[in-house]
């Protein structure tokens, strides 16, 4: 590992192997942090380091942080694409997010929506959520551990003390592990840790995004733990007067101080959340109500500017332009003499008329009778057709009412019947409409007065699920079963990625006697190696039941 020097003195390494090194990265309490490019792949990563000097307690730790955040596949949680040693140093290979930590949003005053808030929360859930059911437990979630990419959606950062549920407890060796005005009770207590022990952090970071204050304020341990086992946070609504008592009332059980009186899962929290997102969309369309389309907080500037173009964050909105201030704008129409117009149909009708029936009756050039003879018989006008007014000159048109038939209205067709609709699974599910969640995760969702013929969907990302509902009529609806995969790999195989449907599940052996939960059906299995290109594709039919559905890829012809 060659090293160049950076412009503050310190060495810093010219690359990891195949991952050239671009600049430091301020940050990082383990080690160091580098922004490199992928030579191979061409695409930003982010190297996270431990020193030389660490101890063999926090290499294992380190690497620890590599096993368990490797396991994680979900929208919500960074994707680490390796890991190794060089020249002593251990280093993980991460995702690169480009964007702001929540700590940011938080130290901004950012004026985010009460929705949108509310949105961040249960994403945070959603990525936790997912890392338990693994049996992953972060142990260090704070505002500046969890970032908001480009397109608004939230990323949990840093699995770096992140343990397996395998009964380990929350000190290593004489240090408790964790950040200060965000870690459990039980965490300052050194006992055993799991979910809930999350829940609590994810409850402190909640109140600090709704109000702007830390729900544990203080710079050392003493004011901290004051507060923690003494006279607790201040009531949110004293800090955030627009926070309802639904929402309270969550966040004093996740911070509760024994975690047999928190949630049992984050799941439950996601539930309970689901009521206040219906009480926001209700406070949408209610009179006087502020709740639901009003920010928080009024502070930076809700747009970026860009030369002349002007750019919505994905965590703001556009600016509304107060009506009582705004200058009129001038509007100019051009008048059309409507007067005028109707005078000279009315003209041209008349001369027409005219020539047609009265000064017609000679033709130019043609010779007058002589005196004392009889002018030959006129034959009789032919009666005009009905359309064709008659006129004369100076006369005004006067068709019948009768002419210009009024077609009688077309009465608006009857709104299709509401339907009442019960969809179950195994597993749980969200019901989404298009790309918005309607329903979030439960096993089993009650939907009243939906619109018959809705395109509804079953949809789970972590069991391969995206089912369409029926909504032409009432009752329960039939998902499509649970089914198990089971992947057994060449040793070649065993550091390869095993791809479900083009999307990553996890590295090397899935063994039959711990198969992956997924839908059942028609699916496409892939392996992705070090070429990061997919190979033994195979397109299976996964059964219902416990019996998995075992794929072998055994290296002959890539399957």
């Amino acid at each position: 590992m060659s090293e160049t020097t950076s412009d503050q003195g310190s060495a810093q390494p010219a690359s990891f192997g195949r991952y050239q090194v671009v600049a430091p990265i301020p940050g990082g309490n383990m080690g160091r942090l580098y922004l490199a490019q992928d030579r191979e792949i061409d695409r930003q990563v982010v190297i996270k380091t431990l020193d030389r000097d660490c101890s063999a307690d926090q290499k294992q730790r380190f690497l620890r942080e590599a096993r368990a955040a490797g396991r994680l596949n979900h929208r919500n949680v960074v994707s680490i694409f390796d890991v190794g040693e060089q020249d002593r140093t251990p280093f993980i290979v991460m995702e690169h997010i480009a964007g702001d930590t929540l700590a940011a949003v938080i130290r901004n005053r950012e004026p985010l929506l009460f929705s949108r808030r509310l949105d961040l929360i249960d994403q945070l859930c959603a990525g936790l959520a997912y890392a338990h059911d693994l049996g992953v437990v972060h142990r260090d979630i704070k505002p500046s551990n969890i970032m908001l990419d480009r397109s608004g959606t939230l990323r949990i950062l840093d699995f770096g003390i992140a343990r397996l549920d395998t009964g380990e407890q929350t000190q290593v060796g004489t240090s408790v592990v964790g950040t200060l005005n965000y870690m459990s009770p039980e965490q300052w207590e050194g006992g055993t840790v799991d979910g809930r022990t999350d829940m609590f952090a994810v409850g402190a970071v909640m109140y600090e995004l709704f109000s702007f204050t830390k729900a544990f304020p203080g710079n050392a341990p003493p004011e901290v733990l004051r507060v923690i086992f003494g006279e607790g946070p201040k009531p949110l609504q004293d800090v955030c007067p627009l926070a309802p008592a639904a929402l309270v009332k969550i966040v004093n059980r996740m911070l509760a101080r024994s975690p047999a009186d928190r949630y049992d899962t984050l799941h439950e929290v996601r539930e309970a959340f689901a009521g206040v997102r219906a009480l926001v969309e209700d406070a949408q369309g209610g009179a006087g109500i502020e709740l639901a389309d009003k920010t928080m907080v009024s502070g930076a500037a809700p747009v970026k500017q860009y030369g002349s173009a002007i750019v919505p964050s994905p965590t703001r909105k556009m600016p509304v332009q107060d009506a009582e201030r705004a200058e009129p704008v001038e509007v100019r129409v051009r008048k059309i003499p409507l007067g005028l117009i109707a005078a000279g149909a009315i003209l041209m009708f008349g001369i027409g008329g005219w020539l047609m029936f009265g000064g017609g009756s000679r033709n130019e050039g043609s010779t007058p009778p002589s005196a004392g003879t009889n002018p030959p018989a006129a034959s009789p006008p032919t009666a005009p057709a009905a359309s064709t007014p008659i006129t004369s000159p100076g006369t005004s048109p006067n068709p019948s009412p009768a002419a210009i038939p009024t077609p009688p209205p077309t009465p608006p067709p009857a709104p299709p019947k509401p339907v009442d609709i019960t969809v179950t699974w195994a597993e749980a599910f969200e019901i989404r409409h298009g790309d918005k969640v309607i329903s979030v995760a439960a096993t089993r969702h009650v939907l009243v007065q939906i619109p018959a013929g809705q395109e509804l969907y079953a949809h789970s990302d972590r069991h391969w699920l995206h089912s369409r509902i029926p909504t032409d009529k009432s009752g329960s609806v039939s998902v499509p079963p649970l089914g198990r995969l089971a992947v057994t790999l060449v040793p070649r195989f065993m550091t390869c990625m095993v791809v479900v449907d083009r999307k990553d599940l996890r590295r090397g052996l899935i063994s039959p006697d711990r198969p992956e939960k997924m839908a059942a059906g028609r699916h496409e299995v892939s392996l992705r190696c070090e070429d990061n290109k997919l190979q033994g594709t195979q397109i299976i039919e996964i059964k219902s039941g416990l019996d998995p559905t075992i794929v072998n890829f055994t290296g002959s012809g890539g399957g």
